[in-house]
């Protein structure tokens, strides 16, 4: 019987004798949807949906970059910079927790870092994101929690628009 194969940077588990998805392929599916060197797609994606991929992120995130004339991804980095609310403070309809005590809030006010462009990206967003900005000229935005990632020509532009107070514009 054979046994699935895992790797976080090959794609998702599966078969052994499953067909390995090639830069080629990837390339040509993008195409076939309408994506050009004129195209500016907005991209989150997770490499478990491509299958196995031959070179895995690093192959999606080339197939992208080269295709498409701006690729602009969400480059977070809120693992490294975001801190809990103090506990017992009340925020409605915000999403982040509240500290469980005040030797929590410090623990982690402690571990907290400044952010700076060259912070890797959030874990959360998956090894595509974490591909991106290796393929070359990509520009990433100041924002110290929802920072974006950019390549091709308008790049510079979409990086530049994103203000503390107005975190996604660049996506609008």
């Amino acid at each position: 019987m054979a046994m699935p194969l895992a790797s976080a940077d090959t794609g998702a588990m599966g078969d052994p004798t499953e067909s390995v998805v090639s830069k080629v392929d990837l390339v040509e599916g993008l195409r076939e949807v309408g994506v050009s060197a004129r195209s500016s797609v907005i991209v989150h994606a997770s490499l478990r949906s491509f299958g196995r991929v031959d070179g895995g992120s690093a192959t999606v995130a080339e197939a992208l970059t080269e295709t498409a004339g701006t690729v602009l991804m969400l480059g977070a980095s809120g693992d490294f910079c975001r801190l809990p609310a103090p506990p017992g403070l009340t925020r409605p309809n915000n999403a982040f927790y509240n500290a469980e005590s005040w030797d929590a809030f410090v623990a982690r006010l402690a571990e907290a870092q400044p952010f700076e462009p060259s912070m890797p990206v959030d874990g959360w967003l998956g090894t595509i994101a974490e591909a991106v900005p290796q393929t070359g000229n990509c520009r990433r935005s100041a924002h110290p929690l929802l920072s974006f990632l950019a390549v091709g020509e308008h790049a510079d532009r979409l990086v530049a628009t994103q203000r503390l107070d107005w975190p996604l514009v660049p996506v609008e």
